[in-house]
């Protein structure tokens, strides 16, 4: 009798793979963090999400509109501009835990570790800025953003975020020009405020240099109130103009190509009911200085706000201004805090505002003073 022979098992489909998930600490490069790389279809930055994908949007008017979604808690943003091309445009990452650089870099550090780890920060060469953001030649595309002041010293400014993005321009035409540095006034500060006023300027007056009425390096000076231009030699300084100006940062610009810079200058207004941006531009012509642009380009509302769960008093703007082809590009970086945490941030789309053509003599206004800036644009 033949031996009975059990039948094998019948074969069943082998199950898919599980995904595999990177976790942190992630990798900050200067293409991407960790899986999320600038330039990939947000379909793919979805699947390398552990937690599951949570589209959101972040619409504030004009001023940016992204499609983001968040890994690790909410402490890496990964944003896409809401276009037909749906590639990640930026990678956010807002905790001291989730991401750091090969060099051990990460949120939380003072601006003087992040140098001491990385090197001397790179210039900001033909940009104006209103708050410390520190990029570095090894890490081009990585912007560390700090809570200090531009005048903020680099072991005081903490870092908050670390923003990953296309570089906004070419590196190499980054260094900052003998106008900015200021050549042989750099080392005079103490002249130079003596000259900006009698008495001598506050001791703590924000001095940037520019090539307003000729093609030397002359001192800007804002303190007090007021922005005076001090120019000449060593020993042989002379304040050629100060007019009334409310400002929290300024600068020098060649904004319509003519090789004279104007003076820029702006300040943030925030109340419970709006977060206002005002930029002002300053032109030497006939002597004098002469106000060539006034405007409010940013104004973010309470409804605008509500949109992305904040109130505008818990908004803030890291501004950065440069010259476009005879316009002001106004930019940089939107944030918001719900409970004292940063939970948001986003590049805002750049803008140009256009300076008024330049007036014979007999038609130049006198320069207003801040509060006589007209109110121009909103998002409500």
């Amino acid at each position: 009798m033949p031996a009975v022979v059990d039948a094998p098992p019948p074969r069943r489909p082998a199950a898919p793979p599980e995904p595999v998930h990177a976790y942190p600490p992630h990798a900050i490069r200067s293409d991407g963090v960790g899986p999320y790389h600038i330039g990939m279809d947000m379909k793919d930055a979805l699947r390398e999400l552990p937690e599951g994908p949570h589209l959101e949007l972040l619409q504030l008017g004009k001023y940016a509109n992204w499609r983001i979604v968040r890994s690790e808690g909410g402490d890496i943003v990964i944003g896409a501009s809401a276009d037909a091309k749906n590639q990640v445009g930026y990678v956010a990452v807002l905790g001291a835990e989730v991401a750091r650089t090969q060099a051990g870099v990460r949120v939380g550090m003072t601006g003087a570790e992040v140098a001491k780890a990385l090197g001397k920060p790179q210039e900001p060469g033909d940009v104006i800025r209103d708050r410390r953001i520190d990029e570095f030649e090894g890490l081009p595309g990585v912007r560390f953003v700090t809570d200090g002041s531009l005048e903020a010293p680099a072991e005081r400014a903490k870092v908050i975020a670390v923003l990953v993005a296309r570089p906004s321009e070419d590196p190499e035409a980054r260094a900052p020009s003998v106008c900015h540095t200021g050549g042989a006034l750099a080392s005079q500060r103490g002249d130079l405020l003596a000259a900006a006023r009698k008495g001598g300027a506050p001791v703590d007056a924000v001095v940037r240099f520019g090539c307003v009425t000729a093609a030397a390096p002359e001192a800007i000076i804002l303190g007090g109130g007021e922005i005076a231009v001090v120019a000449g030699d060593p020993g042989k300084l002379r304040r050629l103009a100060v007019v009334p100006a409310a400002a929290e940062f300024i600068g020098a610009l060649d904004l319509d190509g003519d090789g004279k810079e104007e003076i820029v200058w702006g300040a943030q207004h925030k109340s419970d009911t709006e977060l206002a941006l005002e930029v002002h531009a300053l032109r030497w012509d006939a002597g004098r200085l002469v106000e060539v642009l006034a405007d409010r380009p940013i104004v973010i509302g309470v409804e605008a706000a509500a949109a992305d769960g904040v109130s505008p008093a818990q908004i803030d703007l890291a501004i950065e201004l440069r010259a476009n082809g005879g316009a002001l590009s106004v930019g940089g970086i939107y944030l918001a805090r719900i409970g004292g945490k940063l939970r948001e941030l986003a590049p805002l789309q750049p803008m140009n505002l256009r300076l008024e053509p330049r007036r014979t003599p007999t038609s130049t206004p006198d320069v207003p003073a801040a509060a006589d800036a007209p109110p121009r644009g909103d998002a409500r």
